[in-house]
Order: structure tokens, then C-alpha cells, then sequence
């Protein structure tokens, strides 16, 4: 208290003297400098508590010391003293502010992980056919709109720009219950401008209808609206991470950058994992996008491929694989992928040992000058590299045979996004420069979004460091996986809502039930079975089991065949087999691209469910009579050159009865090559199955000119479509 008042007393004597000035901005700003140091170490909740608070309680003790020393300084007008004491209190203070303002800056961007608003985007957009180009050209049109009037995207701001433009007045406005409705009206040109989510390209060019939708159609206005993000898991208290806990990976593809717009979007990732915190085990699920399942958030729950649940947003994702499994889902952190570009660029790339030499579309889905090359080898990718990696799942012929070998599927995609997963973790191992940390999490924070708050991202440490703690005895892995495998096999089915033959990844219920098994055994929501006998052979290593990787004696889903790609005699004795009345309608046809009894429609799409079908009424089947024989035209006459029959027509994308039709009817003496590309092969596509993929001579060539063709298809695939592990 002497001090106290002789300092005071000290003040009012010398009120001009400059140290003494000095000496109190200096202490005023450590006190604050002091004040943010402790503010940023107290933000870090659960993390190292007696070492926090240790550091608070010196940073305390540091004030008052320095307070006093200040006094002591200005009372004995020392100015040695006073130039160490400036030295030391700012040299202490210099170095709480960086630790505090990095402390700040990293809890900041962990803070921005969970976001806190969300926003929607909605286009109004027209097929370039119709000449529309500008918002007064629609007026009297038909305009198509989501009935739901909970949709923001499908409804809500649609009518905000009805309102603002007057169009609801002079306009025929038809609601419907889906996108993909609305879509097909659209492109069959009943409704002439229709409301999408923005995010329409990513989300619809998986569909072959809708695959150019981006040169097809033209955005004639868009309207945007950020609201407050909801909770997606609702109605179940949170768990802790030191109990044990689900988590859905959701990789989404998006045509923009961040994660805030994307609430519409494809699931090309789709990973399920559990994690025992008790007994260091987790199981992971890789869900194949193509999975063909009951769709929650869609009116009569519809099977579906699982990744047109996204379009929806993550809850009907969320939603949809606890449907699947009967198992809830704590957590939810969805990616999106255009952030990998930026992630592995801020770690100056990432060293991977690519499988196969492959080409892929950027990070934009452009081709052309845009598209990616990777050849096989371990190499450094950059971020459009690793993306790439990420995406690919088939070939491209136009790329060249070079960029086409090695099998791709969605399973081998799933272990390319491991391999590039794995890769990046590497990386960050080495990362020791705190501001490249800083960089590479606001990147991360930027394209993440979660339902984890921040102090429980946190908790992670905790979780880490209790794993330390356990593992510090054991010599083999700190966490132990099992490995987890939905077998299944593939069906293409005629899709209602795209009014299109899809491939669909079918899962055995035997594999899903096995698989479900292991992850509630993992969550302690089931007791394990004990096995009580093991038999081994030294000759034979061991191998882990692969949970859901076996045999299923399950019956397959049946469905319509391809009958134009098939004979008369084909389609009758299939209605016989299957019970099903076959009714044909004679077209009288002199084309001479047709041949006698070949069928050219059906009244049931291919891939329809035969459990839908309707058995009474059967399937009505077109079939060419040729009335007349046309005569034999010779393309060696200069008058025939362009003629149509003596020119190559396109065949790629035709079956291979079209391609064996066109080659027995040749007016010209050409060697005709086939190769054919079968299941086992590298290169092999189910999507194209039974079809031709590629010509070595360009459609509309003079035969004259030319003195053999070599065409490449795909077999027809066989009742099961075997897909390759994930382990």
C-alpha cells in the first residue's frame, strides 16, 4: 500500500516526465495483450485443463509483478532499469500475442467448421430450343414449380421472382411433386421454362437424358437466400465422443466453390463408420452410390440410386442410410470435393502411387482442353490431379488406349479416394510452419460443414490422447478396423421419375444384415457371438475376414429385357418363361436399314421391374415386315456416292444385331473388324453393355473410299454384375 501511494504521489509530481508516459502505455498494453493471451487459452474447453489453467494463473501473477516492478522503475528513476524492463516486458508480451493470436486464428477456423447460416440458390431455366433469352419472354408461358411449400429452392424463392416480375398473373403455373418430373416436361417441351436448385448441372448430368444439360439449357434469372442452418438430427440427445458414436461422410460434388451453397447436390461418397472409444475398434462402410434403395424424403419412399437422396440435402441422406441400416447416425460431415483442388495445392501436392493411367474431367466437369491426365506410378498430383483420382469410375475412348486400361468401378473409386485420403494425412504429419497450418484449415473450414460443435471437434484431443494412454503396452495397431464389404450385384432398371434405363448396385439382404451386425456389436447395441473353434494351416496365411464379402443364395431382381436388342423368337419364348402374354404390331417398312422381324419398340421400357409389370396386359412389341425387297445399289457409280446406303453411318451407340444387320446388307466389299470388349476386361462398361462404343472410320465417309472398319462393343452383360472389394 506504500508503494501503491508513493507512486501516486510520484505522478503528481512529475506529471511531464516522458518515461513516465512510457512506462504506462506499455504496461496498459501488456495488461490487454495479457488479457487476449488469456481470452484465446481459456476458448480451448476440455483441452489440457491443468495446463491452461496453470498458464492463466502465471499470466495473472506476470501483471501484477510487472505492475509493481513499473512502480518500483518510475520511484527510483533508474533508466538502466528501465531499458532491461522494456526489453523483458515486451519481449513476453510480443510472444503472448503470437501465441494468442494463433491460438485465436485456429479456434476461429474450427469455429467455421459447424456453419452457422446455410444458403439457397434457384434458377429459372429454359431449353436454348425455345428462344428465350431474357425474363419478358416467358410472360405466357407455362412455368413449372414445386408443389412443397416447405422447398426454398423448389418453391419459395421460385415465387419471390414470380411476385417480383409479375408472372403470376399472365403465366400457367404447374406444380409437380418432383424435379425430375419437371425435368422430362421440360425437355419433352410441355412446360416451357421451369425452377431448379442452382446446383441443377452436378446434380443431373449423371442421368443420360440430362447429361449436356449444361449446353442445352439457359439460366434466365437466379435469386439466392441465406437462412439459419437446421439441425438435420433431431429428437436424439448428443452423444459424447468417450462413448461410442456414428459418423456419415458425405462427398459431395458441387459446381461451387465452399460449402455454403451446396444444399442441393450427387453423394459421391458416401461412408459410414463407428467408432468404440472403449475398445479402439471402428467399422467402416463405403456405400456405393449406385445402391439401389428407398429414397426417405421422396413421396412414397421410391427405390433409387442413394445418391439422388443428396439432392434433397444432407437429411434425406441422413435420413435414407439409417432407413437402410436401422442404426442412427450421430455425426455428419460433408466435404466438398472442389476443396481437395485447393487442400492438397496448400500442401504443395501429395504423393500417391496411382493404380492406373487414366483421364478425367476438371474440377469444373469440362473436357476438351480442360481434361486431366494421370499416368500409373507413384507421383507427386496437384490438386486437380488428386480430384481426379477421387472421381474416376470409367474409361473415356477419346481419350486413347493408353489413358484406358486398369478396371474402374465405384469400388476401385472408393479405394482411389482412400488412396488420396491417406496421402494428404502424410502430408499434414510433416506440416511444422504454423501459417501453412492456419492456410490449409481455413481451406478445410471453408469446403467442410458438420453438426459437431467446436468444443467437441475439440474433444478430439482428448479422444486421441486416451488412445495414446491405452495403446502405450501394445505393439501391434493402436485402432483396430473391421472391414467392411456390401456385396451386391448390378441391374439396369428402368427409372419412372427420369424415364431412363439406370445401372443400379442391388445389395444382398444376407450381406447387409452381416454388416449391421458388426457395426451394433461395435456400438455395444449388440453382444458379439463367441466363436469357440478356429482351425488354421500353416501353408495357407491368414486372412482378415471381410464382413459382408461372401456368398448370398438370394433371388435376383427380375426385369424386362432389351427385346430391340434380341429376336422374334427371343421375345416369344421369354413370355412363355416369365408368364407373360407377348402381342406384336407389323410396321411395313422397304427401309433397307431394317431387316425382316427386327424389332424397333416396346411398349415396356427396358429394365422395368417385372415386379410392376402388369402380366394381363403384356408387352406389345413393333416389328418390321418388309413389304417390298429394295434393290441391290451400287456405290461404285459416281451418281450413288452419297447415297445413304453407301455411306458409313454411325454406329456407336447401336446394339450389336444393328451393327451384324448393317455388315450382312453391305452394297461394297469392306473388311469389317469386331472386337469385343467382355466383362473381365480392363475397359469393359455396364453402362454399355450390348452396345458399340467406337468406329475407326467417321460416320458419312464414302464406302468407296475406304477398305475396312473396326468397331469395338461391349458383351451383353451376364445375370450378375460382379463388382471388385473395397478393403
Amino acid at each position: 500500500m506504500k508503494k501503491i501511494k508513493a507512486f501516486k504521489r510520484y505522478l503528481r509530481e512529475h506529471p511531464n516526465k516522458i518515461w513516465v508516459g512510457l512506462i504506462l502505455i506499455l504496461l496498459i498494453s501488456y495488461i490487454g495483450i495479457s488479457a487476449y493471451f488469456i481470452y484465446s487459452v481459456l476458448l480451448f474447453k476440455g483441452i489440457e485443463t491443468l495446463l491452461r489453467y496453470s498458464m492463466v494463473i502465471i499470466s495473472g501473477i506476470t501483471i501484477i509483478i510487472f505492475s509493481l516492478t513499473s512502480m518500483n522503475v518510475l520511484l527510483k528513476e533508474k533508466f538502466l532499469r528501465f531499458l532491461l524492463y522494456l526489453i523483458l516486458i515486451s519481449s513476453i508480451g510480443i510472444g503472448q500475442y503470437y501465441l494468442g493470436s494463433n491460438l485465436s486464428k485456429f479456434y476461429s477456423s474450427l469455429n467455421t467448421i459447424n456453419k452457422e447460416e446455410i444458403t439457397y440458390s434457384s434458377c429459372l431455366i429454359t431449353l436454348k430450343s425455345s428462344n428465350i433469352t431474357k425474363i419478358t419472354d416467358i410472360k405466357n408461358k407455362k412455368i413449372g414449380i414445386l408443389e412443397d411449400t416447405n422447398s426454398i429452392e423448389g418453391y419459395q424463392l421460385p415465387n419471390e421472382i414470380l411476385n417480383e416480375n409479375k408472372l403470376n398473373n399472365n403465366n400457367d403455373i404447374i406444380k409437380y411433386d418432383d424435379f425430375i418430373f419437371m425435368l422430362n416436361d421440360l425437355y419433352d417441351e410441355k412446360v416451357d421454362a421451369i425452377f431448379l436448385s442452382s446446383n441443377y448441372e452436378s446434380m443431373y448430368t449423371s442421368i443420360e437424358r440430362f447429361k449436356k444439360i449444361s449446353t442445352e439449357v439457359i439460366e434466365i434469372t437466379t435469386k439466392s437466400r441465406t437462412v439459419e442452418k437446421t439441425e438435420v438430427i433431431s429428437g436424439r440427445k448428443s452423444k459424447k465422443l468417450t462413448e461410442p458414436f456414428t459418423i456419415l461422410l458425405l462427398g459431395l460434388d458441387s459446381k461451387y466453390e465452399g460449402i455454403e451453397k451446396s444444399t442441393s447436390f450427387n453423394g459421391d461418397s458416401i461412408i459410414l463408420i463407428t467408432f468404440n472409444p472403449n475398445t479402439l475398434n471402428s467399422t467402416i462402410l463405403s456405400i456405393p452410390r449406385d445402391t439401389y434403395v428407398p429414397i426417405m424424403c421422396w413421396s412414397g419412399h421410391p427405390d433409387n440410386k442413394i445418391t439422388h437422396a443428396a439432392w434433397q440435402g444432407e437429411s434425406c441422406v441422413i435420413k435414407t442410410v439409417e432407413n437402410l441400416t436401422g442404426i442412427d447416425i450421430d455425426y455428419y460431415v460433408k466435404i466438398n470435393f472442389k476443396g481437395v483442388v485447393g487442400l492438397v495445392n496448400a500442401l504443395d501436392g501429395v504423393k500417391v502411387n496411382v493404380p492406373y493411367s487414366f483421364c478425367e474431367q476438371n474440377s469444373s466437369r469440362k473436357w476438351g482442353k480442360n481434361t486431366i491426365y494421370v499416368e500409373k506410378g507413384e507421383q507427386v498430383l496437384n490438386g486437380e490431379q488428386a480430384l481426379a483420382l477421387s472421381r474416376n469410375r470409367k474409361t473415356n475412348s477419346s481419350c486413347g488406349a493408353k489413358w484406358n486400361t486398369g478396371e474402374r468401378n465405384d469400388f476401385i473409386r472408393g479405394q482411389n479416394q482412400q488412396l488420396v485420403i491417406k496421402a494428404v494425412i502424410d502430408k499434414l504429419k510433416s506440416i511444422k510452419n504454423v501459417e501453412a497450418m492456419l492456410n490449409i484449415l481455413d481451406v478445410m473450414s471453408f469446403n467442410m460443414d458438420t453438426n459437431l460443435t467446436t468444443n467437441q471437434i475439440l474433444s478430439f484431443y482428448n479422444v486421441g490422447k486416451d488412445i495414446l494412454a491405452k495403446a502405450r503396452d501394445k505393439n501391434d495397431e493402436i485402432i483396430t478396423m473391421d472391414h467392411l464389404y456390401i456385396s451386391g450385384y448390378g441391374r439396369r432398371i428402368y427409372d419412372l421419375r427420369s424415364k431412363w434405363t439406370l445401372y443400379n448396385y442391388i445389395y444382398y439382404k444376407g450381406s447387409l444384415n452381416d454388416i449391421v451386425n458388426a457395426m451394433k456389436v461395435n456400438l455395444g447395441l449388440k453382444k458379439p457371438t463367441i466363436i469357440k473353434d478356429f482351425s488354421f494351416s500353416i501353408n495357407d496365411p491368414y486372412k482378415k475376414v471381410v464382413i459382408g464379402k461372401k456368398s448370398y443364395s438370394e433371388a435376383q431382381i427380375q426385369t424386362v429385357p432389351k427385346f430391340t436388342s434380341n429376336t422374334k423368337a427371343y421375345a416369344l419364348n421369354w413370355g412363355i418363361n416369365n408368364n407373360v402374354p407377348i402381342k406384336f404390331e407389323i410396321v411395313e417398312s422397304s427401309d433397307p436399314t431394317y431387316k425382316q422381324d427386327q424389332i424397333t419398340n416396346q411398349s415396356i421400357p427396358y429394365g422395368y421391374l417385372m415386379s410392376a409389370l402388369n402380366k394381363t396386359e403384356g408387352i406389345t412389341l413393333t416389328i418390321i415386315n418388309k413389304s417390298t425387297t429394295p434393290a441391290i445399289i451400287n456405290c461404285s457409280l459416281e451418281e450413288n456416292y452419297t447415297n445413304p446406303s453407301c455411306l458409313v453411318p454411325n454406329m456407336v451407340g447401336k446394339t450389336i444385331n444393328e451393327l451384324n444387320d448393317w455388315i450382312s446388307e453391305l452394297p461394297i466389299s469392306i473388311i469389317v473388324n469386331k472386337t469385343e470388349v467382355k466383362e473381365m476386361d480392363a475397359g469393359y462398361d455396364p453402362l454399355n453393355a450390348g452396345l458399340v462404343t467406337s468406329q475407326s472410320i467417321s460416320s458419312g465417309t464414302k464406302l468407296i473410299d475406304i477398305t475396312s472398319i473396326d468397331f469395338t462393343y461391349m458383351a451383353l452383360p451376364s445375370e450378375e454384375i460382379k463388382e471388385e472389394t473395397t478393403e
